[in-house]
């Protein structure tokens, strides 16, 4: 069980840092958002999933106490 539970927190933490990459380029390179016409609403989505990652990965290690090396 412990073994799923690594899984879907690798897989947060992976879905988090594309969500923090695609808001740095959203941030830095405003050709990269090109179709968005709404970039305020792209960013807010954006730190929105963001949270909830965090969230998420917080509840796993706060409820599970996962050592990475088990």
């Amino acid at each position: 069980m412990i073994k799923v539970i690594q899984s879907i927190k690798k897989e947060y933490e992976g879905k988090k840092d594309q969500e923090i990459y695609d808001l740095q380029v959203y941030l830095t390179n405003p050709v990269g958002v090109g179709e968005h016409s709404d970039i305020s609403f792209e960013i807010k989505k954006k730190l929105e999933n963001i949270e909830k990652l965090d969230a998420q990965i917080d509840t796993i290690d706060k409820y599970f106490s996962i050592n990475s090396e088990e």
